[in-house]
Parts: structure tokens; sequence; C-alpha cells
């Protein structure tokens, strides 16, 4: 299968670390070690019961235990917005998509169906990802969220799509198109529920009238903005 192909995220998670191992270098010497990986060395050691010198010696000598001890941790970077943001950037009907702020001058929020700077108080809404402008001038914005399994921390990932969707919900004529772009296994895959569907399914259930997808659904699914 050509990369062309593959899941957008798969390969920019290979881009990651190929970068990963140009730029984190394993050090060769002892001196070249900084005093945060000497404290995480020494974490380490206690925790797995390793005198220092060994751990020291490991990871110094092995490249596995240098990024098991103290390597880059692909997973914590946030590279599945900007592969997003990238792919729709290779669509013929889009003009041009662009990754928002998270923080400062410049994020946006939807609130009860209007674009608003500021946070809202009082309400747990996450700020929109991305802007998309269609090749026909139509715009959209755009909430997106990447989740592999399951777990507390995701389902506040879910909890926040629905937030905004909710947003959109409550306005009875807003202008405002937003689409939720909901990616991974946590959201595709069907729930161990009685309905059985997928949270993806679920989530297109309880907002009908809101265009929510995948990555490679996006084109079907706004087919109405930019047909």
């Amino acid at each position: 299968m050509s990369e062309a192909h593959e899941n957008i995220y798969e390969v920019a998670r290979r881009k990651k670390i190929r970068e990963l191992y140009i730029s984190d270098v394993r050090p060769k010497w002892k001196t070249d070690l900084t005093s945060e990986q000497l404290a995480s060395i020494a974490r380490h050691a206690d925790r797995f019961g390793h005198t220092e010198e060994e751990v020291v010696e490991a990871v110094l000598s092995s490249e596995v235990a240098y990024r098991f001890v103290l390597g880059k941790h692909v997973g914590r970077m946030d590279y599945w917005e900007t592969a997003l943001v990238e792919y729709l950037n290779t669509l013929p009907m889009v003009e041009k998509a662009v990754k928002l702020p998270k923080t400062g001058r410049g994020r946006l929020y939807v609130v009860q169906g209007t674009l608003t700077s500021s946070k809202p108080v009082g309400l747990h809404i996450k700020s929109i990802d991305i802007h998309i402008t269609f090749a026909n001038g139509a715009e959209a914005y755009i909430i997106h969220k990447f989740t592999g399994e399951a777990g507390g921390a995701q389902d506040n990932q879910w909890r926040e799509a629905l937030a905004a969707l909710e947003q959109i919900k409550m306005a009875k004529a807003s202008s405002i198109v937003l689409i939720a772009v909901l990616d991974g296994d946590y959201y595709v895959a069907p729930r161990r529920s009685a309905s059985g569907l997928s949270r993806l399914e679920e989530t297109k259930l309880q907002h009908p009238d809101a265009i929510v997808c995948t990555y490679e659904q996006f084109t079907d699914a706004t087919r109405a903005i930019w047909g």
C-alpha cells in the first residue's frame, strides 16, 4: 500500500519518529547528560530496582534503553491536528485550511451559535481547532478529536466535542458552520452498550443537523457546502 493511501495519522506518526531520531540524539558520555536526564535516570533506577550507574550505562550504550528511559514520546506530541490540516489542504474543494491558536489572540469559541474570542465563563467549551475556506468561498470551523483508546481523559475529549456541537444546536438560526471531525478507534469502534453504536454514530444521532464525520468521510459529509 502506498503512503498516499495510508491513514494520515499513521503517516504523520512515523514522520515524527524519524524527526525525533534526527533531533533527539543519544548522548555518548555521562557528562553529556543534563540534570533533568540524570533525575529521570534516578527515578527509573528507584522504580525498577537498578542502580543509577546501571541505568546510565544502559542509556549510553543502547539506543533502545535511551529511548525507553529518556527518549521523547511521540504519543505526547500534537501531530494529528497538523496531519488533518495538511490533508484538508490537498482536497480540490478546499481553498485553505489553517490551525487556530489555542490561547491568546486569534482563538475562537462558539457560544450559542455565535463566534467569540473571549473564553466563556462557567462553560466547559474548547476553542475551535481549524478554520477552513472552500473553493466556492464558503467557510466552516472544525472541532477535531483524534483518540486511540478508551479512558477517562478520552471521555473528556468526547464531551468537549459534544459541548461545542450543543452550542450550535442551542441557536435556532446560526450562520456558523461547525464540523466535528472525530478520528481514531475510540470514536469509530462499536461500544459495548445496548445500542452497539460507535461514539461517532451516537454523536450523529444526538446532533442530526450537524456535520459529524471522520477525515475519510469529510468530502462526502461536506458536499452540501462546497458542491
